[in-house]
């Protein structure tokens, strides 16, 4: 069984209503900057002011955002004890050992 065309399957007064619609819109299309001729300018552009961010604006909002838990799954994630157990067993001897003056990489380099 062969299907039908989409031009024949709809009523002819809803492809007329499409049609209509669309009009519109693509007579403004032709009337857009971007289809006037390259090359010619109209004076000079102005572009809006750029206002520089204050240093650290960025991390602010970043952290503000992780606080109120925009990003957050809402997907309950867990470990199991076992896991939990070793995580924080690690987390308290790390505090056994002093800070180093220097963190000097001497493994697993090129």
């Amino acid at each position: 069984m062969k299907r039908p065309e989409l031009c024949h399957a709809l009523p002819p007064a809803l492809l007329l209503a499409m049609l209509l619609g669309a009009a519109p819109a693509l007579a403004n299309d032709s009337a857009s900057p971007a289809a006037e001729p390259r090359g010619e300018t109209h004076g000079p552009v102005e572009r809006p002011a750029r206002s520089t961010p204050a240093p650290g604006d960025a991390t602010r909002r970043l952290l503000e955002q992780q606080r109120a838990g925009h990003y957050a799954s809402p997907n309950d994630q867990w470990l199991s004890g076992d896991v939990q157990r070793e995580v924080y067993r690690r987390y308290v001897n790390s505090f056994s050992r002093p800070i180093p003056e220097r963190f000097i990489d001497d493994g697993f380099s090129n």
